[in-house]
């Protein structure tokens, strides 16, 4: 809305500054998930970028597009227009672009299963072992340390996470998320299965409002987490979790991402259950939040890790579409009248 409002202002006074605030308003919503919005704010930027002479936003703009198409899986463009791209972000040295085109890249990479390349498009991002900024966190929890675990380099992916889960620690950004995933994906390559899904439940718990996950990432770990929870044979929560992935990916339009999350749940086999019916578990943990019981209250009684009830916390608001606990409360209420 703020953005909403900056930009109205800067037509109405004919600002070429418009440029830069729609740049910036597209960056925010391919965070959200509104690629399409996102790619109309990135031509409209780049046109005004060409009338008015600012096309330092063009190879800006170019990225943005590029990025969107990586995650769509769209081969041909993306293979196509990656090798201008980067010569564009060695010549720039604009770290931001390079660290956001690299991750696009390298999550294009691993989505058609190359964790080598989607290596190679980051490597030079963590070339120096320093204490690790915004930047560095996301690019290695979203993608660097999944692509390490894939060639089997585990010495720099466990020297990174470390890195990233210090620089996570007490932050309020989605660095907290991705160090959670990274470190189930860790304890997976481990074949640790018990720590590894509870380190991805703690990932794919969403934040609470006004905070919002980017549904990207948030399918991406939900399809390690079905994964995970159908290796080990928790066929019921596996197809809910790879449902909620695939529906995800679906509208998004990340056909690479949707192929991968529908594979996992054909393994699974069966009929599909009701997508809004709680589970034995679900209900337990409705009733006694409902009673006024804390996370860590639910957890002790019902013998569950404080992130396994988060996790079932954050699927019941889903199912029943509310979003607190009063919501809930309301929605229980309202069913026993």
């Amino acid at each position: 809305m703020m953005f909403e409002e900056l930009i109205a202002e800067a037509r109405a006074r004919g600002d070429p500054w418009i440029v830069g605030r729609l740049f910036f308003l597209a960056e925010l919503e391919v965070a959200s998930g509104e690629w399409d919005r996102a790619a109309l704010l990135c031509d409209e930027s780049m046109e005004l970028a060409r009338q008015t002479g600012w096309d330092n936003f063009l190879p800006l703009g170019r990225r943005i597009l590029v990025q969107i198409a990586a995650h769509r899986g769209e081969v041909e463009r993306v293979r196509t227009e990656t090798p201008d791209l980067l010569q564009v972000a060695e010549r720039t040295g604009i770290a931001d672009y390079a660290y956001e085109l690299g991750r696009a890249l390298a999550g294009f990479e691993l989505s058609v299963g190359d964790a080598e390349s989607a290596w190679s498009h980051v490597e030079t991002l963590f070339a120096k072992a320093e204490d690790m900024d915004e930047y560095g966190a996301q690019v290695a929890g979203s993608v660097a340390i999944e692509a390490l675990i894939g060639i089997g380099d585990l010495e720099t992916a466990e020297r990174l996470l470390d890195q990233l889960e210090e620089h996570a620690d007490g932050s309020d950004t989605a660095a907290r998320a991705f160090a959670h995933r990274a470190r189930g994906l860790r304890h997976a390559s481990r074949g640790d299965q018990e720590r590894a899904i509870a380190a991805l439940e703690a990932a794919a718990v969403e934040p609470e409002p006004p905070q919002e996950a980017n549904p990207f990432e948030l399918a991406r770990t939900l399809l390690a987490l079905g994964t995970l929870q159908r290796q080990a044979q928790h066929k019921r929560v596996a197809r809910n979790t790879l449902e909620h992935a695939v529906e995800i990916f679906e509208r998004l339009g990340a056909r690479l991402w949707l192929e991968k999350a529908r594979s996992e749940l054909r393994r699974i086999g069966g009929r599909t259950g009701s997508g809004d019916e709680l589970s034995e578990t679900e209900r337990r943990i409705v009733a006694l939040v409902v009673a006024g019981r804390r996370n860590s209250e639910v957890a002790a009684e019902l013998n569950l890790s404080p992130h396994t009830v988060a996790w079932n916390l954050s699927k019941v608001y889903r199912k029943l579409g509310v979003s607190s606990r009063t919501e809930l409360a309301a929605r229980v209420d309202a069913a026993r009248e």
